[in-house]
């Protein structure tokens, strides 16, 4: 999964993930862009296990 901060502010953007066909469960994530010199069009990549 990528994730993007489009207002490029800089912060922590939290998002919850759920894949009903591999788990019930809601999988929360917490992506932080401080202090990474973003640029516009950055991205995180994260790789996600259920």
């Amino acid at each position: 999964m990528h994730i993007a901060d489009p207002e490029q502010a800089e912060t922590d953007i939290q998002v919850s993930l759920t894949l009903p066909a591999k788990s019930p469960k809601i999988q929360p994530i917490l992506c932080s862009f401080k202090d990474r010199n973003i640029y516009a069009g950055a991205t995180q990549a994260y790789n996600i296990q259920f």
